[in-house]
């Protein structure tokens, strides 16, 4: 299934733009671990990435954190840094 740009939030980095920024994803117990993972899920919200911000998900199959490697005019790319 598609990203869904209502179920992203920022957690807080405050003003402070050189600090990575920390967001939460539920997957809507609909995309699994694999699917959130792939290169270009988070394309619709590229413009709010970058490189080192953090995103735990929720997905269908568990939670994981993941480190967003790159953000490209057209694919944002991220790394699985734990699984749960």
């Amino acid at each position: 299934m598609a990203f869904n740009l209502a179920l992203i939030a920022k957690i807080d980095a405050g003003y402070n733009t050189k600090i990575p920024a920390l967001f939460m994803h539920d997957a809507d117990e609909i995309d699994n671990k694999a699917t959130v993972a792939a290169s270009g899920y988070f394309n619709a919200f590229a413009s709010s990435l970058t490189h080192g911000d953090t995103i735990i998900s929720h997905d269908s199959d568990g939670q994981q954190i993941l480190a967003v490697d790159a953000v490209s005019p057209n694919v944002t790319t991220v790394l699985v840094a734990a699984t749960v």
